[in-house]
């Protein structure tokens, strides 16, 4: 896959950018604040239908407007595809694949897959387990269009049977009839989505052990643990021995959005034992599997997205990336820097072909 244009309105601080990508790689140099994550940020709306910096979409339109759009046109196999997404405050979110509209945005996600990689990645090590299966849950919906729908529908069941849990906590009322409604269709969706997860990670695990090894030049061993309580039993079993609890809490205290994923390195998590170089190189490896991960199951070498990267990390692991992202399996680049002169320094010696425009406000 190859983007060819980026058209940006009213996204983020952007009043109007037009741009013209001509190359494997791409470098926008311009200084903080200028808007070079803007461009990132509205291919990775364009591609998942939704920002990596900000969950609100209401919140990614530049101050003062009342609406956004954006408009991409990416090569394909061959094929070129125009893709239009646009956002409104109580319109629908549109997004239009070859002026046609989508039955369902879920149907649009995975047709052009895409991963970033930003210093804020390191809040998977260090922030709590919803960054965590987040992040697990783009991997597999990405490649899974019966996990996504299901993840869907289990976050709009789940937010019904909790809100009944707060009536009881609040003013002792509830309808029995419909907790056990809801519980009889959670059930199947908790077993498919714990155990599309264990799969995954199965599957996962070893592509990231060995990248992991590539980046350290060493002999730790990278992985991720998962942690559910339905290692210990049936979905709906667990689910009705638990309800006396949920109702003293006034929430679901059992179910897929308690899972957790731990990062390890030689068995131990890396957010207590790893030093910040190695939580630094996990980061990248884990980022890098992601986007090999996604290309051995789609057959499209996914978008790869550097933001703000060559700063925060040493010569020698800026090296490391470097050598593994130059190979073909990875996909078109995009990535920022304040500096230029140090992305030049950078791909002087890799022999790939860099495109560089500059970025200002």
């Amino acid at each position: 896959m190859y983007l060819r244009r980026l058209q940006l309105n009213n996204f983020r601080n952007a009043v109007s950018r037009d741009y013209v990508f001509e190359a494997p790689v791409v470098a926008l140099t311009g200084r903080n604040g200028a808007g070079k994550t803007n461009v990132l940020d509205a291919l990775h709306y364009i591609c998942l239908t939704r920002s990596y910096f900000n969950s609100q979409d209401q919140q990614l339109i530049r101050f003062g407007e009342d609406y956004f759009n954006l408009t991409a046109q990416i090569e394909d196999e061959g094929e070129e595809y125009k893709v239009f997404c646009a956002y409104q405050p109580g319109n629908k979110k549109v997004v239009k694949l070859n002026g046609q509209d989508y039955p369902r945005l879920a149907d649009h996600i995975g047709r052009f897959p895409v991963v970033m990689i930003a210093p804020t990645d390191l809040n998977l090590i260090h922030e709590g387990s919803d960054e965590r299966r987040r992040f697990i849950d783009m991997l597999l919906s990405q490649t899974d269009r019966d996990y996504l729908l299901a993840l869907m529908k289990y976050n709009k069941l789940l937010l019904q049977r909790n809100t009944l849990l707060k009536s009881w906590a609040q003013e002792r009322k509830l309808d029995k009839a419909l907790l056990e409604v809801l519980d009889e269709q959670l059930a199947p969706l908790n077993r498919l989505i714990y155990t599309r997860r264990a799969a995954l990670l199965d599957q996962f695990n070893p592509v990231f052990e060995e990248l992991h090894l590539e980046i350290c030049q060493g002999h730790e061993k990278a992985g991720i643990q998962y942690e559910s309580g339905f290692h210990q039993g049936d979905a709906a079993t667990l689910m009705r021995q638990g309800v006396q609890a949920d109702l003293e809490a006034g929430r679901s205290l059992t179910g897929v959005h308690r899972d957790d994923f731990v990062f390890t390195i030689n068995g131990q998590p890396v957010k207590k034992f790893g030093s910040q170089g190695q939580q630094k190189s996990f980061i990248i490896a884990l980022k890098l599997a992601q986007s090999d991960f996604l290309g051995m199951l789609t057959g499209k070498a996914p978008f790869l997205l550097l933001d703000d990267v060559f700063e925060k990390l040493d010569p020698q692991r800026v090296a490391s990336l470097l050598q593994l992202v130059g190979q073909e399996r990875f996909g078109q680049i995009l990535l920022t820097d304040t500096d230029r002169g140090r992305v030049e320094a950078i791909f002087r010696h890799t022999g790939a072909e860099v495109q560089y425009i500059g970025v200002s406000s």
